[in-house]
Formats: structure tokens, C-alpha cells, sequence
């Protein structure tokens, strides 16, 4: 019914952890609008690529599953990384963003007093000796980032449903969609 072109990049509120299935968008959403269409399930599980082509230098403004590496390599010149920027000028660029209403640590900062059996934790593809395997999510046994990512969104939504003090979150490994899973951890653990 628009007389002009309407994008909408997720269906959630500002901040929140981005919605992966319908009933994600119905839960948050059902008192705003009228329809949720269920297409299944998203396949990826975070936001797409963002590149800005309006300048004379690309931009990549968010990462997805489509790498800086695979951009490069198409459009055959290196690409300008603006993922941080004060200047906000695509979804997911603020520095606190895809945030859970816990707090998320990195592994590596996590002080052992702090642990406790209100402590939950998010690995790749192994438990951590840190906390019992019950207080763990393996995102992929098969240590497949595009599978971990698919799980990261819907792992964080129902983590939010349990009652914890934080949620450790392991660093992936920083190669393809794997830079994209690390930029969603750390602007949801950002000032957390």
C-alpha cells in the first residue's frame, strides 16, 4: 500500500538479539502488527553483508556470511573495513547492538570466583572445563562456523528465558562468517 520502497532490516527492537524464526517475531512483535509469514527457519542466522558502493572506495559496513575475503576477491581490490564508526549509516553498526538482557563475558575474562550455577556458556564446537556440560551450548559438534551461526541468535533468545547471573561467550575462530559471529558477541557483551 507504500507509494515508495520500505527496507526493514530485522523485526525486533532496536538492540535486541535479531529474530531467526517466526515464532522469535511473534513473541516480541505480535501486539504491533497484524502477520507473521513463517518461512522457515533462517538458514544463516545473522544479518547480511552490508557494503556501501555509493563512493569511489567499497565500504563494508557490516559483516555476514559473505566475507571481506569473498568481496575482494570478486570485485578484485581491497575493500575499506568501516565496521566501527561513530558515524552510523547501516544496521548493526552501533557499538552496543544484538545485546541479551545478560551480561556476556569472553572467556578469556572471565574471573573463576564469578562462576556460578547461574552461569551458562557458549562454545563452538567443545565444553569448556570451566562449568558443567548441563550449563553449556555446543553451537556445532562438527566445528562449522556457517552451522554455529545459523544457532548463535535462537541460543541467545533462550538464554534470556533462564534465570543466570552472565553468559560466557568463547572467542570463533576469526576466518569467514566467524569474524561475523565474534562482531555480534562483542557488541552484545559491549558495556554489558
Amino acid at each position: 500500500q507504500l507509494d515508495f520502497p520500505l527496507a526493514a532490516p530485522s523485526a525486533n527492537p532496536s538492540e535486541y538479539v535479531s529474530p531467526t524464526t517466526a515464532q522469535h517475531v511473534e513473541d516480541q512483535l505480535s501486539k504491533k502488527i497484524k502477520y507473521v509469514l513463517d518461512g522457515g527457519p533462517c538458514t544463516i542466522g545473522l544479518e547480511s553483508t552490508i557494503v556501501d558502493l555509493s563512493r569511489e572506495k567499497v565500504r563494508l559496513l557490516r559483516l555476514g556470511a559473505i566475507s571481506k575475503e569473498q568481496i575482494e576477491e570478486c570485485l578484485a581490490e581491497e575493500i575499506e573495513d568501516l565496521l566501527v564508526s561513530d558515524n552510523i549509516i547501516a544496521p548493526g553498526m552501533m557499538k552496543r547492538h544484538y545485546a541479551t538482557n545478560h551480561k556476556i563475558v569472553f572467556e578469556e575474562f572471565v574471573e573463576l570466583p564469578n562462576v556460578t550455577k547461574r552461569t551458562w556458556a557458549i562454545r563452538f564446537n567443545k565444553y569448556s572445563p570451566l562449568l558443567p556440560e548441563s550449563q553449556q551450548t555446543i553451537l556445532s559438534k562438527d566445528s562449522n562456523l556457517y552451522e554455529a551461526a545459523s544457532k548463535l541468535f535462537a541460543v541467545l533468545r533462550e538464554l534470556d528465558t533462564k534465570d543466570l547471573d552472565f553468559i560466557i561467550a568463547e572467542k570463533f575462530p576469526n576466518e569467514t562468517i566467524g569474524r561475523a559471529i565474534n562482531d555480534r558477541l562483542s557488541r552484545a557483551a559491549h558495556n554489558s
